[in-house]
């Protein structure tokens, strides 16, 4: 597998979508879809390849599925009019009880009596969940319906129309995978009187979202962390606007601020009053003013991003030789991402007698108030520092992030820097200050936002 810079995705992506008529169906756009095909193409991701039948005749795969429909079969649990798809993230609320990282405070708002909770994948999750991934996918084991079936019949005239540009493996992976997410919360959801589905990213749930539209059920997505314009699934650009009706995104998109809605807006996606702000509902930064003038140590801090261990080891190596050399008395600090796969990769660095390195769990906000200089590629933890009087610097021209990290520098939101350059150094020189002011980040919590939305 082959990591590239989103630019550059997106522009082989562009190169092979070159016409909004690709993609097209009758029913649904699937340009997402032909994302992900084409994403796994040009990265040479083999692994995810699996065998689909959507070059057989539509009569022998519906055959396919009545025969699977003699398989036993989870019976259905009954679901409220509320739907809250937990994505697994959690936090420590002031009292140190673990809670969903962001729907602690929404559930909190909307009242955990009116919603059930569904998860699609197995995690520790801070919800009690009343379906979850194994009885979904039990869902699968159903016949066709008149409805599944025109969605079958549009999903593979997609396929034939669009093999000319994506190859017929990644193609047909990615759309078989949509149309068996499709069907199973097709299933899970018809007939059960649900009317609003919550959930976090749309990316990679697009069976999911387009169940709900199917069933007139209004989709709503929360945002779950940095929003910029060299998103791949986010901000799409001016083509969009001949299919971003038809395409498969959430409702509303819900954020922590006027300053995401800014980045949205450039894109084509949404019409802008179904961006709605919210304020801040996560877990971890509530009551963040507590921790505004905390006194400080001399440590740098470093929130490690997922899938990255190598890239954040290695300079954690290099930066610890600094510290070393010239800069004895500081200490550096890396907290691991919620979703590290390879924590152990890490733990070596807790050798070193200026490092230290903190769990999935640690309290972010205690370790970045109390911090002077914070160093990533991108995160949206360069938003969580803003107010607590600390200097974000992003590395520049290194890992696939690269784009993103240009963008942190270009807004102001963190100064940038090289994998060589001594931070401490950098910092010791003089402070900058963030043309991003939190506020406009992170707004104060409005449940009537919330409870508008819903109603």
């Amino acid at each position: 597998m082959q990591l590239l810079p989103f630019t550059e995705l997106q522009q082989l992506i562009d190169e092979r979508l070159d016409s909004p008529d690709i993609g097209r169906g009758k029913i649904f756009h699937y340009y997402k879809i032909l994302q992900h095909a084409i994403t796994y193409e040009v990265t040479n991701t083999t692994h995810k390849i699996i065998p689909h039948r959507l070059d057989k005749p539509i009569w022998f795969q519906q055959m396919m599925f009545a025969l699977r429909s003699y398989r036993r079969k989870e019976r259905r649990s009954k679901l409220k009019e509320i739907v809250l798809l937990d994505d697994g993230r959690t936090g420590f609320d002031k009292d140190g009880k673990e809670q969903s990282y962001y729907f602690s405070k929404i559930i909190d708002t909307i009242g955990a009596d009116k919603i059930s909770v569904i998860r699609d994948h197995q995690h520790r999750s801070g919800l009690i969940f009343e379906v979850g991934e194994q009885q979904i996918e039990s869902f699968g084991n159903k016949h066709l319906d008149a409805t599944e079936r025109k969605v079958l019949e549009d999903v593979v005239m997609v396929y034939k129309n669009s093999k000319h540009k994506i190859g017929a493996a990644y193609l047909g992976t990615s759309l078989h995978l949509f149309f068996e997410e499709f069907h199973r919360y097709y299933r899970l959801f018809k007939g059960q009187g649900v009317k609003t589905l919550l959930m976090t990213n749309h990316y990679h749930r697009e069976g999911i979202i387009a169940a709900a539209k199917m069933l007139n059920i209004q989709v709503v997505e929360f945002q779950h962390g940095l929003i910029a314009a060299e998103d791949l699934y986010y901000v799409y650009h001016d083509m969009a606007k001949d299919f971003a009706a038809q395409a498969i995104f959430p409702d509303q998109l819900v954020l922590f601020g006027q300053y995401w809605k800014s980045v949205i807006a450039q894109g084509h996606e949404y019409d802008p009053k179904n961006l709605i702000i919210a304020g801040d509902y996560s877990l971890q930064t509530d009551g963040w003013e507590k921790y505004q003038g905390r006194e400080k140590v001399k440590a740098v801090f470093i929130g490690a991003q997922k899938n990255m261990p190598k890239d954040y080891v290695a300079y954690a190596e290099s930066l610890l030789r600094t510290i070393e050399e010239k800069h004895p008395e500081w200490q550096l600090w890396i907290k691991l991402h919620p979703y590290e796969k390879e924590p152990e990769l890490y733990e070596h660095l807790n050798d070193h007698p200026n490092c230290t390195v903190y769990g999935k769990t640690a309290n972010l906000m205690d370790l970045l108030s109390q911090s002077l200089i914070q160093i990533s590629v991108y995160s949206t933890t360069f938003f969580d520092a803003m107010g607590l009087g600390v200097e974000n610097m992003s590395l520049q021209n290194y890992t696939p992030g690269a784009d993103y990290a240009a963008s942190m520098a270009r807004q102001g939101i963190a100064t940038p820097i090289e994998f060589d350059d001594d931070p401490i150094s950098l910092y010791q020189s003089g402070t900058k200050e963030n043309k991003v002011q939190r506020p406009e980040v992170y707004g104060p919590y409005n449940p009537q936002a919330i409870a508008k939305l819903i109603s």
